[in-house]
């Protein structure tokens, strides 16, 4: 490759031996194939080897200019890899609520957004002394060593799924309102309370009309609008796909359950019974 002197090259004619460089046998392909050719990156790498000479004050701004094109691509790795670090978190939250523990999804004909216009209707079931409460069934054989012995055996949980593809967790359809699974009546022991409303009564608004989206928490304790409830322990496994920060949810009465209110998730289509602990 020939030597291309230019001692006194001026900043203005900086560039175009760039020009001149790439017409030089050899050089050609390879500088297009960077994609180089007739850009100031052809000048700079031609006075790193020596092919370009050029007077002290250019080398110098050329070494400045070099300097800062690396600090700037140093700052665009640094902005794209913070950009990574952020939408990362927040495309495996995406995915969290899409996929929601396995089931976050709303059933065909449940939820969706959809709010029920009315709470159930009372439980036209028998007085509460017809249906008294399961008494607790001890486990036969030996207790095994270093596991505490429970005084009844894990009860076996009702279906809810009352059609194809709808939830394991009572729920209401959006197609007439039909709130699934609250029919057991108001002697179910699972939500007896001995001193109902302790911490007094929820009067932010009940039903369609007051939507609230849930502030943080989890279920023995959560949040809205500076209200507080909790999910009653038999229910805690029917909100497992719940999304405590950000889900939309309504509150009904309960007309059964004395001290209980009835959460309805609108994305979900699921409803638990809770208690209000004030606010």
């Amino acid at each position: 490759m020939n030597r291309i002197l230019y001692p006194n090259l001026l900043e203005g004619e900086f560039f175009r031996a760039s020009e001149e460089i790439c017409r030089e046998p050899g050089t050609d392909g390879a500088y297009m194939n960077l994609g180089m050719c007739n850009c100031r990156l052809v000048a700079y790498d031609a006075v790193e080897r020596g092919i370009l000479e050029v007077n002290p004050a250019v080398l110098l701004q050329h070494k400045i200019r070099k300097l800062i094109w690396e600090m700037e691509m140093k700052t665009l790795i640094g902005f794209f890899l913070a950009f990574l670090l952020i939408s990362i978190p927040a495309f495996a939250q995406n995915r969290g609520e899409a996929r929601g523990g396995g089931n976050s999804r709303s059933a065909p004909g449940v939820g969706g957004g959809h709010i029920p216009a009315r709470g159930p209707a009372p439980h036209p079931g028998p007085p509460p002394a017809a249906r008294p409460a399961p008494a607790p069934v001890r486990q036969e054989g030996r207790q095994q060593p270093g596991i505490e012995q429970r005084g009844a055996q894990q009860e076996q949980r009702r279906s809810f799924s009352d059609m194809k593809g709808h939830p394991e967790a009572p729920h209401v359809h959006a197609n007439g309102d039909r709130w699934i699974g609250h029919d057991t009546g108001r002697d179910d022991a699972h939500y007896h309370l001995d001193r109902p409303w302790e911490h007094g009564r929820f009067s932010g608004g009940f039903g369609k009309g007051h939507v609230w989206r849930l502030e943080g928490g989890g279920p023995s304790r959560f949040w809205f609008s500076g209200n507080y409830f909790a999910v009653a322990p038999y229910d805690i496994p029917y909100c497992a796909d719940w999304l405590w920060n950000s889900d939309s949810i309504v509150i009904y009465e309960d007309p059964d359950h004395d001290g209980w209110y009835l959460a309805y998730n609108a994305r979900l289509g699921t409803y638990v019974h809770v208690e209000f602990l004030g606010a």
